[in-house]
């Protein structure tokens, strides 16, 4: 009865595997990503660019290495630079198209300058402070591959900045 109940098991979830793309060339290799981002933290909100390089290790690893610019007309000036690793499971929707749902975690540096306009009695001055500051980052995301080589990359990243992206990039 046991061995039944496995075959059958086995035969009804044969056509989920075709979905997964385990041991899909879309996920091996290298690929460059660039795209903007916005940045909510510490009192301020500001968006930006971002620049990734990574490496696919396989279908399921990944290794990203990040810089982020965000600069606002007077509040804000953001630099960040970051390395994660991504972990999920490629599903392909189509022939010519995969998606890739991941976690990340990694860390990131990050050098912020902010600038306020205090003014009192009919004075104002500007009061700068500069924060440089290092942290773990944790994110979830979702990675589309058309035609093997045309990335669309979006996450959420969670630290003390939270920051949303959007990507597009090339996989070489």
């Amino acid at each position: 009865m046991f061995k039944r109940v496995c075959v059958a098991v086995l035969l009804s979830t044969t056509p989920l595997w075709s979905t997964v793309a385990w041991s899909s060339d879309y996920f091996t290799g290298a690929h460059g990503d660039i795209g903007v981002i916005a940045i909510n933290g510490n009192g301020f909100k500001t968006h930006g660019m971002e620049l990734n390089i990574g490496y696919d290790f396989n279908a399921f690893l990944c290794m990203n290495l990040s810089v982020a610019y965000a600069k606002d007309d007077l509040a804000v000036d953001y630099l960040g630079t970051g390395a994660n690793l991504e972990v999920g499971l490629p599903y392909r929707l189509h022939d010519e198209l995969t998606l890739k749902p991941y976690v990340m975690f990694g860390g990131v540096y990050s050098d912020t300058k902010l600038t306020e306009e205090v003014c009192t009695n009919g004075e104002c001055s500007l009061i700068r402070e500069n924060k440089t500051d290092t942290q773990g980052v944790f994110g979830l995301g979702g990675r589309f591959v058309f035609i093997n080589h045309i990335n669309v990359n979006f996450s959420y990243q969670f630290s003390q900045l939270d920051l949303i992206s959007l990507r597009i990039g090339l996989k070489f």
